[in-house]
């Protein structure tokens, strides 16, 4: 019957233990304690794991040589193996035996029968009784040979095979959304500051005052007073005389006054003739033209804010808050959890404000924007787990995955809110697996330095394997090679 193997991690709890063996496909699942550190050191937490398991019908054992850990499962009834070599095939746990049922009341003939039949009984059962007692003997004795024996074990330190594999992963927020997604975690967070820009755009501002002369002739047969500040037009350009005069009664008498443009810029210089308006009443009895060009009207060419430059500083203001946001967000993960890279996106705008208006004049301009953002954290043990799975069922059968040597980076992510896929980068190490009964057969009373040499030769392994003998002092492998065990190093640590 197969086994599900699952190596702990030190960061390991009772939840990430659950999350794991929830993705075993078989009867039974044994956990593998790492090399260092401590997980499920408490009995509580053990026992929270064990009835996880019980109630997903699953038989639990332990590897482990931690002392307390091996005291708390021996509280809870849990199974505890030296080795994965060592796991029976059979069940792991004893079922409690059923309550007879009640015996029905028998007559008297039929007591007697069972009375003649026992006596017979109780002669077989002395053969029998016998046949036990031998056998029981036998299987002493060869208890005791075996204590006596001498015995072997042998640390392999296998030449890791590096292995590197991209795999995508989706991670989803929402728990038991589906069995093929790993569980993620939301955070969210509001952020705000600001940002000043150069504006690139550009607007003629009026900056010198247009001046010229008019000439003014009298309609009617009266004097005329022409007060300064009168207003002309030449189209929807107006002037002002800067000076007042009399003009002389008489038609076609005349004067010339000075004139300015009311407002500056070169739309007050207007060509000879233009000016042919006189404002007000006085338009009634005067005519009015300047006899030649107006001049001095000067614009100025002056930075403004276009669309691009409101583009462009929000885009750089919210690029630069996302960046900022990264550490806050992370913090708010829960342990064991990391940031997926480019999971975050902006939810709301809480506040946007630019200082200066569209198509107005500034060599400058300002933004203060608030923004919620929201991002998507994955479960490191969770995420690792998933890619062990993917990647033992990649491995050919003379392979096997070195505990505690999975690693994992998050690469990029495709944004599919809530759930997305991530593309993670995998590195791990391999070793090569051994038939262990021809490895006994070939070693049976070998020197230890020969079976050594023959066991680095044969398996090139990493460095000369450790030969443990019982006792110490014996020079030799046992001749017998059920007295010989094998382990991997890091089953030994």
């Amino acid at each position: 019957m197969k086994v599900h193997i699952i190596n702990l991690d030190p960061e390991d709890d009772h939840v990430s233990a659950r999350d794991k063996i929830s993705w075993a496909r078989s009867p039974k699942v044994v956990l593998v304690w790492p090399r260092r550190g401590r997980p499920l050191d408490r009995r509580l937490d053990l026992a929270i794991v064990q009835r996880h398991a019980s109630q997903l019908g699953l038989d639990l054992g332990l590897v482990t040589f931690d002392p307390t850990i091996i005291a708390n499962a021996d509280l809870l009834n849990i199974p505890v193996f030296e080795s994965l070599e060592r796991l029976p095939a059979g069940s792991w746990s004893e079922k409690p035996n059923a309550m007879p049922a009640p015996e029905e009341r028998r007559s008297l003939a039929e007591l007697r029968e069972a009375r003649n039949a026992d006596r017979g009984a109780l002669v077989q059962l002395g053969v029998r009784g016998r046949q036990i007692a031998v056998g029981v003997s036998i299987i002493a004795v060869l208890v005791l040979a075996i204590s006596i024996f001498p015995s072997a074990e042998i640390v392999l330190d296998p030449t890791a095979i590096p292995i590197e594999q991209n795999m995508s992963i989706w991670i989803d927020p929402q728990p038991g959304s589906s069995s093929t997604m790993v569980q993620g975690q939301s955070v969210t967070a509001e952020i705000s500051g600001a940002i000043r820009g150069e504006t690139t755009g550009r607007i003629q501002l009026p900056q010198e005052t247009a001046a010229g002369e008019v000439e003014f002739i009298n309609l009617t047969d009266g004097e005329i007073s022409i007060p300064a500040g009168t207003g002309l037009r030449a189209g929807n350009v107006r002037f002002l005389t800067t000076e007042g005069a009399d003009l002389d009664s008489g038609e076609e008498s005349s004067i010339i006054l000075a004139i300015e443009a009311v407002e500056p810029g070169i739309s007050g210089n207007v060509e000879a003739g233009t000016i042919d308006s006189v404002e007000g009443p006085l338009g009634f009895l005067v005519a009015a033209s300047n006899l030649e060009r107006t001049r001095g009207g000067r614009d100025q060419v002056s930075g403004a804010v276009s669309v691009d430059d409101m583009e462009s500083l929000r885009n750089d203001l919210e690029a630069e808050l996302l960046n900022n946001a990264e550490i806050d967000l992370a913090t708010q993960l829960d342990r064991g959890y990391e940031l997926i890279p480019g999971s975050l996106r902006v939810t709301q705008v809480v506040d946007e404000r630019y200082d200066i208006m569209l198509g107005e004049a500034a060599e400058s301009l300002g933004l203060a924007l608030v923004l919620k953002i929201e991002a998507l954290g994955y479960s490191v043990p969770l995420v690792r787990e998933a890619a062990k799975q993917e990647l033992l069922a990649l491995l050919p059968k003379n392979r096997l995955l070195i505990p505690g040597s999975l690693s994992l980076e998050a690469i990029n992510a495709v944004e599919d809110w809530p759930s997305m896929e991530v593309l993670f980068a995998v590195e791990g190490a391999l070793a090569k697996t051994v038939d262990r009964d021809q490895l006994r057969q070939s070693l049976l009373g070998d020197p230890k330095a020969d079976a050594a040499a023959r066991l680095e030769q044969l398996l090139g392994l990493e460095q000369a394997p450790l030969i443990r003998t019982s006792p110490s002092w014996m020079p030799w492998v046992p001749w017998l090679g059920m007295r010989i065990d094998f382990k991997w190093a890091w089953e030994s640590a």
